[in-house]
């Protein structure tokens, strides 16, 4: 099973896993873990708790990264981690967490994890007018 790691500035990382709680049990939660970025936090601290939560997580079958922000600094740190076993995702989404979970003892297909991410991103209100 992949491992999940999700970055974030402040606390958004957190309240993600929290949320996804509400959709799976705790099996499903396992190896997950989350690297939050504080304003009194130096990149070589934040490269480090990155370095141990992806050893926790990844057991063999890799790791994905999921960023809040492309360029931000969780992003950018992430990005330094990149290979062919650790893979990062911008626009971290609830949709495009809970998707993941549910599919991460299938082969990863990341394309498909961002375009239903992305599908998840739409104006209401449109939609209802055009109904």
């Amino acid at each position: 099973m992949v491992g999940i790691i999700l970055v974030s500035h402040g606390d958004m990382a957190l309240g993600m896993v929290n949320s996804a709680e509400m959709f799976f049990d705790s099996s499903a939660l396992q190896q997950i873990t989350t690297v939050s970025l504080y304003p009194e936090m130096n990149t070589e601290e934040f490269d480090e708790l990155l370095s141990m939560a992806i050893e926790e997580v990844d057991r063999g079958d890799g790791v994905v990264i999921l960023a809040d922000l492309i360029g931000g600094t969780p992003c950018n740190r992430a990005a330094h981690m990149c290979s062919a076993k650790v893979r990062v995702i911008t626009g971290m989404n609830l949709s495009l967490l809970v998707e993941l979970i549910g599919s991460r003892n299938a082969p990863l297909k990341i394309d498909s994890l961002i375009k239903t991410a992305q599908g998840s991103i739409l104006n209401y209100n449109k939609l209802l007018e055009s109904r």
